[in-house]
């Protein structure tokens, strides 16, 4: 099986950055992927990775839901709290960004999810 993981010098970086963070009581995300080929049920490559591909709507969810901070207005851009769905509609309320409430119970329409 062929099997590629994460880069040692990368996750020594990380491993600076999650003890500094604990130190200092800030929160560190972090997201990894992995990729497995199966045949017949058996995996013949694997794949893992970080991920390196955040967006604006991933960090507002995250605040939003550890800071109990409803959303702003509207506007979408640099130092607003809100989120834009898939359909490039910004969406903001009187309640944190998790998702829609009424219809979208994963959040798979507000774009913090990889499609």
């Amino acid at each position: 099986m062929k099997q590629v993981t994460l880069n040692p010098k990368e996750e020594k970086e990380f491993a600076i950055l999650r003890k500094m963070g604990q130190k200092l009581h800030v929160p560190i995300p972090e997201a990894k992927w992995k990729l497995e080929v199966l045949m017949g049920g058996r995996v013949i490559q694997s794949y893992e990775a970080r991920s390196h591909s955040w967006t604006r709507n991933a960090y507002n969810m995250i605040f939003s839901v550890l800071a109990a901070k409803n959303g702003d207005d509207g506007v979408f851009g640099a130092g607003k709290l809100n989120i834009k769905d898939t359909g490039g509609v910004t969406r903001n309320g009187e309640f944190a960004i998790t998702h829609d409430r009424n219809s979208d119970i994963d959040g798979t329409l507000y774009g913090y999810r990889a499609p």
